[in-house]
């Protein structure tokens, strides 16, 4: 019992020596506004000052939010963003920035010739822009701006990086595509001007149609390419009118349009399993697809007097997707050629190709309708014995037709 009341002795000491502490800070406090009311000669000074107190806290803490939705902005800006003191020491980066600052390899030598950057431009106040590639392992091309901020140590300059691969890319490709078009344009170009110039003065009848033949023949080439180059700028940039579509009948209608040409070549169509499936597509580019896919079948497959001459179309579906195959029993795709089929203008056989009026630019349609439909295109062969190229189209599940 004693040993209990100790215990409450020593715990009402302790609360009051708490007690005497708060009352003592409490006063100090008090005695501290009253002596700055009495020096500013005002009475209501007091609460005015404690009212400030909590408003210059308020301030503060609304600045602190406001600095943090800023650093949440730029931490998820999609251009690196780093600022560095004036001997280019990184003082902060956002997360874009530090992932291409701290790559391994190619990284640590950037980050050496910003720093150099980011210290000259601190001193003489000049911003500088330029591009860097790094390997990333692949290629990458970096726009780097440097920026003079004046300020202190802290952050004497800012460095924004904006990755332009796919811009630089896209140029490239775009230039490419004018010199093989122009290169391509040149030949039948070419070829009608001097058949006009030979049949203006052949007198023969005979070889003046034979002649004629060949000028229609190279004005048919010239208009397939300009058409075929129309197309293809309109499926880069694809603004179809998707509805619902049954692939039975795409296929179905694809396959009629082939048709009096398979025939024409001694090829036979055959028409294997088609698992039907519904799909939101463009039906006119979807079409057009599947009729690129089959020209090119029987373009490349030998008639049947040459042991060949038959082209498969399929379809089946394997859970949401809808896979069209067309298969045929043609010349094949060297392996070395697999990855560049789908190029602007890429032909495997260029005589073939110049021999029945191709243009080398179908299977990039094919490649850029299909993806425009959320779709990807592949393909697999063999040498001497045929090609297959397979479409996948994101199917519409049975309970949402």
């Amino acid at each position: 019992m004693s040993a209990l009341i100790a215990a409450l002795v020593a715990v009402l000491i302790a609360m009051s020596i708490v007690l005497a502490v708060q009352w003592r800070r409490a006063r100090t406090a008090e005695r501290t506004v009253r002596s700055v009311a009495d020096a500013l000669g005002d009475q209501d000074a007091g609460s005015t000052i404690t009212e400030r107190v909590v408003q210059l806290g308020d301030e503060r803490d609304r600045a602190l939010a406001a600095a943090a939705v800023r650093l949440a902005a730029l931490d998820r800006s999609t251009v690196g963003v780093a600022l560095t003191d004036t001997s280019g020491a990184v003082t902060f980066v956002n997360a874009l920035a530090e992932e291409l600052l701290n790559r391994p390899g190619d990284g640590a030598a950037l980050r050496t010739r910003l720093a150099a950057m980011a210290s000259q431009v601190a001193v003489t106040g000049q911003d500088e822009t330029f591009e860097v590639e790094v390997h990333v392992p692949d290629l990458c091309v970096l726009e780097v701006t440097v920026v003079s901020l004046g300020g202190d140590d802290t952050a004497a300059a800012a460095i924004y990086i904006d990755d332009v691969t796919m811009g630089r890319r896209i140029a490239t490709m775009r230039t490419d595509f004018v010199a093989n078009a122009s290169h391509e344009l040149k030949t039948p170009l070419g070829a009608i001007a001097i058949l006009a110039e030979t049949i203006g003065e052949v007198r023969d009848e005979e070889q003046r149609s034979v002649l004629t033949g060949r000028l229609q023949s190279e004005a048919l080439r010239m208009g397939r390419l300009v058409g075929d180059v129309l197309q293809l700028a309109e499926t880069e940039s694809f603004d179809g009118e998707f509805t619902t579509q049954s692939i039975a009948s795409v296929l179905d209608e694809a396959v009629e349009f082939v048709h009096a040409r398979a025939q024409d070549k001694d090829i036979e169509i055959r028409v294997g399993t088609i698992h039907d499936a519904t799909v939101l597509a463009d039906r006119g580019q979807v079409v057009s697809v599947v009729r690129n896919l089959l020209d090119n079948a029987i373009t490349y497959t030998a008639a049947k007097d040459d042991d060949g001459g038959v082209v498969w179309i399929r379809a089946q579906v394997d859970g949401d997707t809808v896979m069209i195959e067309v298969e045929d029993t043609g010349i094949g795709i060297p392996e070395r050629y697999m990855d560049r089929v789908f190029e602007r203008f890429f032909r495997v056989d260029r005589a073939r190709s110049r021999q029945s009026g191709g243009t080398g630019l179908g299977l990039s349609i094919v490649r850029n309708v299909v993806v425009a439909h959320g779709g990807s295109v592949r393909v697999r062969s063999t040498v001497g014995v045929g090609s297959t190229f397979t479409i996948c189209l994101p199917a519409i599940p049975e309970e949402e037709r």
